[in-house]
């Protein structure tokens, strides 16, 4: 929150702390848990409310909440230190990478990381079905459109040019450089018992069982995980869901722009990084923006 002097960041007051609890019921919000990132560190956090609204399970220090969205951000910075590396071009056509499923038509091909990871690469958030058309509704750069499979897309390109299936390449380059021991866009033993229910329990792929199975199955085949890549995972849900057609890309698992699974500390230290190194920032950081 901004503070009084100079625009500091400061931990709420207690007039705010006093006023949490009829602001959660006013959002019917069972659970939450705040970080505060000050000065490099995490300065302060709180929790309040149920994990599970239905087994009253206390959200504590622990608890390990489906993060939806914010991990596209740690996808981005992953996306971005590759583009450093000159392995990922900011202003690459990604059929260039990925041709299979991409983006169809001239505006298709005209699609680039930067247009993805700006939103503004004019696809649709979803497709909610194979029939569904995969093209851009505008010139790719021209305007503002949020599309999550936009990211998926772009999570696919990242894994054909390393060679990397996505768990594996996030957890090397970004999560556990960073200290984020819990948190994974797939599944980790360590979640067990510490989940956070979310209001809409989403798709059958996303959920908490099929997460274990596919976990239980990586570790099995005794491939190593960074050969698991979205193609080899896409065939094994179809095997352990017994699914007649392959998972839309909202419903795969692991997702860069929707399924992070994380703590407060966790994506706190993602923060307090980003924050620590924002001074010293790469070109292709600070020119993130739209052609």
């Amino acid at each position: 929150m901004k503070g009084k002097l100079g625009g500091e960041i400061h931990p709420p007051d207690k007039s705010f702390l006093a006023t949490l609890p009829k602001l959660m019921e006013i959002a019917q919000l069972p659970g939450l848990g705040i970080g505060v990132v000050q000065q490099n560190k995490i300065s302060w956090t709180h929790y309040a409310g149920y994990a599970n609204a239905d087994g009253k399970t206390s959200i504590t220090p622990e608890s390990v909440f489906p993060a939806a969205s914010l991990g596209k951000q740690v996808f981005a910075y992953l996306a971005l230190g590759l583009v450093d590396e000159g392995k990922l071009g900011l202003d690459t056509p990604l059929r260039e990478y990925v041709k299979e499923d991409a983006p169809t038509g001239p505006l298709g091909e005209k699609i680039t990381a930067r247009h993805v990871l700006s939103h503004s690469s004019g696809l649709r958030n979803w497709r909610w079905n194979h029939g569904m058309e995969f093209a851009p509704a505008f010139e790719p750069g021209s305007k503002f459109r949020y599309s999550g499979e936009g990211f998926y897309y772009l999570m696919r390109c990242v894994e054909r040019i390393t060679g990397t299936g996505f768990e594996a390449l996030v957890q090397e380059r970004v999560l556990k450089p960073m200290g984020m021991k819990t948190s994974t866009y797939l599944w980790r033993p360590e979640c067990e018992g510490r989940w956070v229910a979310g209001h809409d329990r989403g798709a059958p792929e996303n959920n908490t069982e099929t997460r274990r199975k596919l976990y239980a199955a990586i570790q099995e085949s005794g491939m190593p995980l960074a050969q698991w890549n979205d193609d080899r995972i896409s065939a094994e849900l179809v095997k352990l869901l017994e699914l007649k057609e392959p998972p839309m890309p909202n419903n795969m698992v692991p997702n860069s722009a929707a399924s992070l699974l994380t703590t407060v500390a966790d994506y706190a230290m993602f923060l307090t990084h980003i924050a620590w190194s924002q001074g010293r920032a790469t070109k292709s950081r600070k020119q993130l923006t739209p052609r």
